[in-house]
């Protein structure tokens, strides 16, 4: 389920079904705000491009945002035994990891 669960919900749930629930989660709590700035410009012009409607300014607020976040899911997962996946550094890289982790579980 993307973006639908906090870690301390996923921690219940796993509790509740511990042969059932696999989870991790991903975020990006190490980037700076410029560079995921850049990252989300270079991949423009997709459908659904949300971000191409806003000016810099504005996506960089919600850019901040979302970094302090992932730190938060980061903390969260740290203390709850998840598996946190950050994609500040090199977002493909990252992937792999989330795809051989879910692999390892299926």
């Amino acid at each position: 389920m993307e973006g639908e669960l906090l870690p301390k919900y996923v921690a219940e749930l796993r509790r509740a079904h511990p042969s059932q629930v696999q989870a991790c989660i991903l975020g990006y709590a190490t980037i700076a705000p410029a560079q995921k700035l850049r990252a989300i410009r270079a991949h423009a012009g997709h459908p659904n491009d949300w971000p191409a409607e806003y000016a810099d300014a504005d996506l960089l607020k919600g850019i901040a945002r979302e970094i302090e976040f992932g730190r938060y899911l980061q903390a969260e997962c740290a203390a709850r035994h998840i598996p946190y996946f950050d994609t500040s550094d090199d977002f493909p890289a990252a992937l792999d990891e989330v795809i051989a982790f879910v692999q390892e579980r299926s």
